[in-house]
């Protein structure tokens, strides 16, 4: 009659008891990276839909004043300058401002500025401000009024000679954590103005 168990025994225990635990252990931690990566993203994403609502806003509120020493709007691939009434407060507190977006790819960074227009003085560039950070990548394109069948022609770069384009698509690569998980979100803003300073709305 056995009174106990052999060292083999013990040892093929001992070792499924370890792999077990490992085993739970990986599951375990791969669900906590998962949990802190969605929260990441998230947020990311929260963040840019705020300033993306904030972009769509001054564009849609682009304004072609036709005056030869102000230009209505020049557009890069790289960034978009542009006249726009900006809401200070209220809806009734509004100033005409000189808006500029520039991506800067060695620092990830989408830079804004604005400025209030004033017609009277020296024009002074306005100080940037970081708009959006930690980016992979920025890319704007725009578009004149769609074609009859209501597609867009999409250009990489607009001249003020045509003054306001009807639309302006923004794409954004964005990489999310540590491991580097690349994706892109787009949005267009509708310029309500349109091209060529004629009301779409």
């Amino acid at each position: 009659m056995r009174k106990g168990f052999t060292l083999i025994e013990l040892l093929v225990a001992v070792l499924i008891f370890a792999a077990i635990s490992v085993s739970i252990y990986s599951t375990f931690w791969g669900g906590v990276r998962t949990w802190k990566r969605a929260g990441q993203q998230r947020e990311g994403l929260q963040e840019l839909r705020i300033l993306a609502d904030r972009m769509d806003l001054e564009l849609r509120n682009a304004i072609n004043l036709e005056h030869e020493e102000i230009p209505a709007f020049e557009g890069e691939v790289s960034g978009c300058e542009f006249l726009s009434l900006i809401f200070q407060g209220s809806p009734a507190e509004c100033a005409l401002s000189r808006v500029i977006y520039s991506w800067d790819a060695e620092e990830g960074v989408l830079w804004r500025s604005a400025r209030p227009l004033n017609l009277g003085a020296e024009a002074v560039p306005p100080a940037p401000e970081p708009f959006l950070r930690g980016l992979d990548s920025v890319r704007f394109f725009y578009a004149p009024l769609p074609e009859e069948n209501g597609n867009w022609e999409w250009q990489r770069s607009w001249d003020s000679e045509n003054g306001l384009p009807a639309a302006v698509r923004a794409e954004f690569g964005i990489v999310w954590g540590d491991e580097g998980t690349a994706e892109q979100w787009n949005f267009v803003a509708i310029v309500t103005q349109g091209a060529r300073g004629r009301a779409l709305l």
